[in-house]
């Protein structure tokens, strides 16, 4: 039997690296013509912006993170 915080039996993916939820980017160009929508995979909401930000660079987009 497996105690507590006893890794050995699982995959790696589950070991290793940060719980990455799904966040749902909105990018609105600035004349309000165009809205683009897109799902990024984070760790945390600071890190989905980031995200966004290096996906759409270039666009001229306000960005938003629901």
């Amino acid at each position: 039997m497996n105690n507590i915080g006893d890794r050995s039996g699982l995959p790696d993916y589950l070991i290793e690296g940060p719980i990455l939820r799904t966040y749902e980017v909105h990018g609105l160009d600035r004349r309000g013509w165009c809205t683009v929508y897109w799902w990024i995979a984070a760790s945390s909401r600071s890190e989905a912006i980031a995200r966004a930000k290096e996906r759409f660079q270039g666009y001229d987009l306000t960005i938003s993170i629901k």
